[in-house]
Order: structure tokens, then sequence, then C-alpha cells
């Protein structure tokens, strides 16, 4: 459960105003972390439970990206 929060929380800090605006290639590890999380869930669905709560758990920052 430990490392899903902290890769949520890594995508808050990331998709933060004030780290998008910091420098141009920041978005770019926005867009790389979301990748990560679509190939958790697409190949690795079943190993990932505590991912998948913790998204749906703070799915607002997803709503907010």
């Amino acid at each position: 459960m430990v490392p899903s929060n902290k890769l949520i929380h890594l995508l808050e800090a990331f998709s933060s105003p004030w780290f998008l605006f910091a420098a141009s290639e920041n978005h770019h590890l926005v867009f790389f972390l979301l990748e990560a999380f679509n190939n958790l869930i697409q190949y690795q669905f079943d190993g990932n439970a505590s991912l998948i709560y913790t998204i749906i758990r703070k799915r607002q920052v997803f709503f907010c990206i």
C-alpha cells in the first residue's frame, strides 16, 4: 500500500501548477507517470490491487489533471 500511495503523491507533486511551470519540460514527467499507471493497470491488474484501490480513493487527483 505504501508504494501505491507514494506513486499517487508523486503524481500530485508533478501535476501541481508550480512544478509544471517551473520548467518547460516538466509536463513530460506527468505524461510518463500516467503511462506507467496505464501499463500497470493494463498488463498487471491482478497483482496491483493496492494501486487500483489507491487510484479509486484519490480519483480527484486524476479528475483535476
